[in-house]
């Protein structure tokens, strides 16, 4: 048997729910070592994520799939949208709450999200970059890419051609930046290159 914080563990130790529970609410990795009843165990399982979402990593398979469980993980870091099943990736409520704690998130949504405006606008409210990964319509809407340049004038580079022609959007995000300038399209470079 092998010690551990002073506890010699054994099966019956980490099949025990109340010790356990005390366990991962102070390491929430430790749910690895739990037995598979527990990590089967929703009770268990959400302490374990509350204290840190990879403990998602080791809880039982069909708990993955718990919306609660899900919003928990993704609360805490949105890109670890990463670790939750598709069921999860497609479900609006986790990942408006997932990109709205991390924008870069919305690159593990589902494609269908990827399309909506509202899950998008929010994503790079948070992060401009995140724009990178909206469907390609929305990567063309001047909405989108005023928001996400407002948030980083870098996502200028991740927007449509067409809007790179955009004198507004352009003035925005290359601000006090010029070498943001190579990403305009050529004749707004020249309009503001001439002022630079």
């Amino acid at each position: 048997m092998a010690q551990r914080d002073g506890n010699i563990d054994n099966q019956e130790m980490w099949d025990n729910e109340e010790f356990v529970i005390d366990k991962v609410s102070r390491v929430g990795l430790d749910i690895k070592y739990a037995s598979d009843r527990l990590k089967s165990s929703k009770r268990v399982a959400k302490v374990a994520i509350e204290c840190c979402g990879l403990a998602f990593n080791y809880i039982s398979d069909n708990l993955k799939e718990d919306k609660e469980l899900c919003k928990i993980l993704v609360g805490h870091l949105g890109t670890y949208l990463f670790f939750a099943p598709d069921s999860a990736r497609d479900d609006y409520d986790i990942v408006m709450t997932a990109v709205k704690s991390e924008g870069s998130a919305l690159r593990y949504a589902s494609e269908r999200l990827r399309k909506r405006k509202d899950v998008v606008m929010e994503a790079v409210r948070e992060n401009g970059h995140s724009i990178f990964f909206a469907s390609d319509p929305l990567r063309n809407d001047r909405e989108v890419a005023l928001a996400a340049v407002r948030s980083d004038g870098g996502a200028l580079e991740f927007i449509s051609n067409r809007l790179k022609d955009d004198l507004e959007i352009v003035s925005l995000a290359v601000g006090n930046n010029i070498s943001r300038l190579q990403f305009a399209s050529k004749r707004v470079q020249g309009i503001l290159g001439d002022g630079a």
